[in-house]
């Protein structure tokens, strides 16, 4: 047992980012070689998750959400638009959420959870969304 425990000497040192991985002149810094998130990923999810499930709202619905994330819009400008009060956008919004999230497939969520932690993976979603269409303008 001793043998062993002196064998992991050093086992807990981390290499610097900066030592080169490989030899010659094609070496590069550790660093260099790890990975980074991939921003786009979580956009291609939101959007494969999303656009069939929006599909099916009505058109009013299709606005509503359209006004909010993609023209980044408050809900008192929204509620000036179509004639409501922001507290009627709100809870428009809040019925949008909670209607989206059980097509999108999460309806066990729903179930076991309060009204506000619905909402938030969906409107997350929809967030990821509207960041994607005012990068690429």
């Amino acid at each position: 047992m001793v043998v062993e425990a002196l064998s992991t000497n050093g086992c807990f040192v981390p290499s610097s980012l900066d030592k080169p991985v490989g030899t010659g002149e094609s070496s590069t810094p550790l660093g260099e070689l790890l990975g980074v998130d991939d921003g786009a990923q979580g956009q291609a999810e939101a959007r494969v998750i999303l656009q069939p499930v929006v599909r099916k709202l009505s058109d009013r619905d299709r606005r509503i959400l359209s006004m909010r994330f993609v023209e980044g819009l408050t809900q008192r400008e929204i509620a000036k638009r179509i004639g409501v009060t922001q507290m009627q956008v709100s809870r428009l919004l809040t019925r949008i959420y909670c209607d989206l999230q059980p097509a999108s497939g999460n309806s066990s969520a729903i179930r076991s959870s309060p009204p506000n932690r619905v909402r938030r993976p969906m409107r997350s979603a929809l967030e990821v969304l509207a960041r994607n269409r005012y990068a690429n303008r």
